[in-house]
């Protein structure tokens, strides 16, 4: 049977990856893997994780990390050590590179589930419409105020803060699954009568690196 197999946040950890590629036994020609974003940065072998996804042309939604990488690619930004530690093992040419990142969608849909790397608008907009900013970096909506609170760091929590998904109206999405990661939890992380399901696990910070399997 075909499986759509969602990963986590990879973070560089590219032993972790094959290591849970393995235990699932995945199919390249017959499974749908789709990785949630954060393919590089803070874990040991970026360079690993990008020329092995990009050597088997794996489905990869766009991180914050990962377009924090493509800003540096594009010169958008000024190249950082960690930038310059990874380029010089990726088995592409830069352009290429470019190309491959502009490819990752933002968002998935399919008739059963959405996938993203943040969060989701919890005020129902119209999915391609969504702000950037918020499908890479959402993890608190300000109900006090009606809109989102975008950082890429974990600040403290401010009263009127709640995650976005106890915000959610799951009817407004259809009641489809929600899969995201950028929010790195001890476990997998289970909302709204499980439909909404976190999988960045921390692997990067000695966690672990999780998986789901639709079917």
């Amino acid at each position: 049977m075909k499986r759509t197999i969602f990963i986590g946040d990879v973070h560089g950890c590219y032993e972790e990856l094959m290591e849970l590629l393995e235990s699932l036994k995945v199919s390249f020609s017959n499974d749908r893997l789709i990785l949630l974003g954060d393919l590089v940065h803070k874990g040991p072998a970026s360079a690993e994780v990008l020329n092995f996804v990009m050597a088997h042309q794996l489905e990869t939604i766009l991180g914050n990390h990962d377009n924090f990488f493509l800003n540096a690619l594009k010169n958008d930004i000024k190249p950082y050590s960690e930038f310059e530690r990874i380029m010089p093992f990726i088995n592409t040419n830069k352009e290429k590179l470019i190309n491959w990142f502009l490819s990752c969608p933002l968002i998935l849909e399919d008739k059963n589930w959405i996938a993203i790397h943040g969060g989701i608008d919890p005020q129902g907009l119209v999915l391609k419409n969504v702000d950037k900013e918020i499908l890479l970096n959402l993890r608190y909506w300000n109900t006090a105020k009606n809109k989102p609170v975008l950082t890429n760091g974990h600040k403290e929590v401010k009263k009127n803060w709640q995650p976005w998904y106890e915000c959610l109206n799951k009817e407004i999405y259809l009641n489809k699954k929600i899969f995201y990661g950028h929010w790195a939890k001890v476990d997998v992380q289970y909302h709204g009568n499980g439909k909404i399901i976190g999988l960045d696990t921390g692997c990067c910070y000695g966690g672990k690196l999780s998986g789901y399997i639709v079917e």
